[in-house]
């Protein structure tokens, strides 16, 4: 990687720099979570060179019409709480024009070799990808002791380094078993983002909705579905990222959509309840028909089709095996008085005839 001491002087060490830009390319992105924002605020408070790297990448950033709300958060007084180098001892280090401005083309020039550095952390870190198909589950231990429980018919992309650890579960179904550590924990859905530490939480991503149970612990929930500032700023030095929608405890849930989220509080028998499947089970509690038969699919794989529309809206309640079919269609033909066809490597529900 190319030098930055020909324009930010020595006092600011390369790795200093590298670490800026790596924040500077996490902050810009699409991904950044509310994780990453708190470790970036206690990594500029370590030591004032942070923020003076941190600030003039911003500066030029800033220059190239990027990162807007950067500066906000840097030159805010309850994040710089340190002492740091007066701005014309800094700015003595850079390059400037004879009539004393500085030489913006040369920063930016500088700023394309910062970008390279920073495509180059971000893409660098390999993924694993790890799928499940009908009725199969999978037990995924990483390499930092964390585990994830993976449902039917999901997938999740794993990236881990030595910043964050970042899961991807763009469908399906997990439970995640979070070993300490000083990396943010984050799971990535298409609406929004899971923050954790130390915690045990169930996220399930459907086309429309993502579920986020909490069993053990806390999480931060972000949304993605919305357009908010980086940052805001409260009294008593505490910094809240607005994006932030809800800081989950043990019992807690939230239902996400694009345009709302519904909070639930669940007793600890009714998740375990819900997260069945992890022992072969599903129960279900007065549930409309057409919803169970589209949770069974994910376990059956057989395809049942219902030909009565009146069936649809049928309350089911029970505790169903997730790998016996047969046990199934019997439950509904004995509990629900449902007609049971099968024929042609088809099942067919038809709703009992009625009797005048």
């Amino acid at each position: 990687m190319s030098s930055y001491e020909g324009w930010l002087g020595e006092n600011v060490p390369e790795s200093v720099m590298e670490d800026a830009a790596g924040w500077m390319a996490v902050l810009d992105s699409e991904g950044c979570t509310l994780a990453d924002r708190m470790a970036f605020t206690r990594w500029l408070a370590e030591d004032p060179l942070h923020q003076w790297g941190f600030e003039e990448l911003s500066e030029v950033w800033a220059r190239l019409n990027t990162l807007t709300d950067v500066n906000r958060l840097v030159d805010h007084p309850k994040v710089a709480l340190f002492s740091v180098p007066k701005a014309a001892e800094r700015r003595a280090f850079l390059p400037t024009e004879a009539g004393g401005q500085r030489d913006w083309s040369t920063l930016a020039a500088a700023a394309v070799v910062v970008l390279g550095a920073c495509i180059h952390l971000i893409f660098s870190t390999p993924s694993e990808l790890h799928r499940t198909a009908v009725g199969e589950l999978q037990n995924i231990v990483l390499e930092d002791g964390s585990r994830i429980e993976l449902n039917a018919k999901s997938s999740v992309e794993v990236q881990i380094d030595d910043r964050r650890r970042q899961i991807d579960l763009a469908n399906g179904e997990a439970v995640f078993h979070v070993e300490k550590d000083e990396r943010p924990f984050v799971v990535k859905t298409p609406l929004g983002t899971v923050s954790a530490v130390g915690t045990q939480f169930a996220v399930h991503a459907r086309a429309s909705t993502v579920e986020v149970s909490v069993i053990e612990g806390l999480v931060s929930v972000t949304s993605s579905t919305t357009n908010t500032a980086l940052t805001e700023f409260e009294s008593d030095l505490l910094v809240r990222f607005s994006d932030e929608i809800a800081l989950l405890g043990a019992g807690q849930r939230i239902e996400l959509t694009r345009e709302s989220q519904k909070f639930l509080t669940m007793s600890r028998t009714r998740i375990e309840d819900e997260l069945s499947w992890r022992n072969g089970e599903v129960v279900f509690s007065e549930k409309p028909l057409m919803l169970v038969l589209l949770e069974m699919r994910r376990y059956l794989g057989t395809p049942i089709f219902v030909s009565d529309p009146e069936l649809n809206s049928l309350r089911v309640s029970g505790r169903f095996s997730t790998n016996d079919v047969d046990s199934f269609l019997a439950r509904l033909r004995d509990d629900y008085g449902i007609i049971i066809d099968q024929e042609s490597g088809m099942t067919i529900l038809r709703a009992r005839a009625r009797t005048n």
